[in-house]
């Protein structure tokens, strides 16, 4: 039976839960938070989910030292102001095979490289959970734009909240060009804004950025009306538009296609829906999701770009970005 330990349900992490109701083995899922209320909403979300063929037991806990057993899988979905010292704790705790862990994965530097001694010295896979590497649409572009040349993706909307999901977007450039992208803050409007999450903050302008082979990333986040959320990757000779919605929608246009272009439908895949295909993936060895040594560099550089801006307009060194 697979052991899997959940850890955080709230938002996203009773999400986890309902995708975990998908997995065709039988497992032992333990799922972990201090807020009873956030347990309680997760046991709803998971009862409500159709699936006939879930074989196993959940149990719900409020404290760390309660879980049991060795891991075959740990899902952190907490808040980043805590993941890094919930990570150590389980750590020297249980022995632990695989970890997934949610975004922004922490918000100080160092935490980085401590997780990452950490990680080695435990011998643990540990993937982060950025899932539009699971989109077929963005699969099909990755191999389209294969050895392309100047490959531009550009990402504008208004309210996407460029602080907590931009990291989402520097891991998809990553993805489809398979570089890392060196970020610039000239273009971030000077003004911090409040988040929907106690002592976060958002920001808003454009964040760009340029890889080694000269790949180039923009992404612009506006107030004002709703504007649905626009993703553009282009090279010289193929461009793919994507609007991610519900009733999104994708537009390609290339030379074989004399200019004009061809559009279906876009389907987001929610968490709730991947959670299951991903855990089975990493317990069979060919997960999609970033490895954390990928991801560490394009975090860092992320966290330290956000601390900089914030540094100018308070006149003072950031060095723990408030955003999760």
């Amino acid at each position: 039976m697979i052991n899997i330990a959940l850890i955080g349900a709230g938002q996203i992490g009773s999400r986890h839960l309902q995708g975990l109701k998908h997995i065709n083995q039988s497992c032992n899922i333990q799922v972990m938070d201090i807020n009873e209320s956030a347990l309680q909403i997760a046991q709803q979300r998971f009862d409500e989910v159709q699936s006939d063929g879930f074989i196993g037991t959940v149990s719900y806990l409020t404290t760390l030292s309660a879980l049991e057993g060795d891991l075959d899988l740990a899902i952190i979905a907490t808040s980043a102001k805590y993941r890094a010292s919930i990570v150590h704790e389980l750590l020297s705790k249980l022995k632990v095979k695989n970890i997934i862990l949610e975004k922004v994965l922490f918000q100080s530097i160092e935490d980085y490289y401590t997780i990452e001694t950490a990680l080695t010295k435990f011998n643990i896979n540990a993937f982060v959970n950025c899932p539009r590497r699971y989109f077929s649409d963005y699969q099909l572009i990755k191999k389209e734009l294969l050895h392309s040349d100047n490959i531009n993706m550009t990402v504008h909307g208004t309210n996407w909240r460029l602080a907590s999901n931009g990291i989402h977007f520097i891991d998809l450039f990553q993805f489809i060009t398979g570089e890392s992208v060196k970020l610039n803050i000239d273009g971030l409007n000077p003004k911090i804004i409040d988040s929907k999450h106690e002592d976060l903050i958002e920001i808003t302008g454009v964040l760009s950025g340029v890889s080694e082979s000269k790949h180039c990333l923009s992404m612009t986040c506006v107030n004002g009306d709703n504007i649905p959320l626009l993703v553009e990757i282009y090279s010289n000779t193929k461009r793919f538009v994507i609007q991610e919605s519900i009733k999104g929608a994708i537009k390609i246009q290339s030379e074989s296609l004399n200019g004009y272009w061809e559009e279906s439908a876009f389907a987001p895949i929610y968490q709730s829906q991947l959670t299951g295909t991903i855990v089975e993936d990493i317990l069979q060895g060919n997960c999609k999701l970033a490895e954390y040594k990928d991801s560490m560099p394009i975090h860092i550089e992320f966290i330290a770009a956000v601390n900089n801006h914030l540094s100018m307009i308070l006149n003072k060194k950031v060095s723990v970005c408030p955003i999760t």
